[in-house]
């Protein structure tokens, strides 16, 4: 529901200003959007993963040593 006032409001907004957009235009963006965002999170998850990974590595190369 949210998206969907978003999205009229933004064509309301282009159309008061003069700017004809098509329903092909508007969908390309959000689906262009869409996977941006998509990429961006996948990005962040394996940075995360990385770090875990590599502090995991770290703390048993310590523990063999008190072993």
């Amino acid at each position: 529901l949210l998206l969907t006032e978003e999205i009229q409001r933004t064509i309301r907004l282009l159309n008061n200003m003069g700017i004809n957009i098509d329903e092909e235009t508007i969908l390309s963006m959000v689906a262009k959007h869409l996977k941006d965002e998509k990429n961006e999170k996948l990005i962040g998850v394996d940075d995360v993963k990385k770090k875990f990974k590599n502090a995991m590595d770290e703390y048993l190369e310590r523990m063999q040593d008190v072993l």
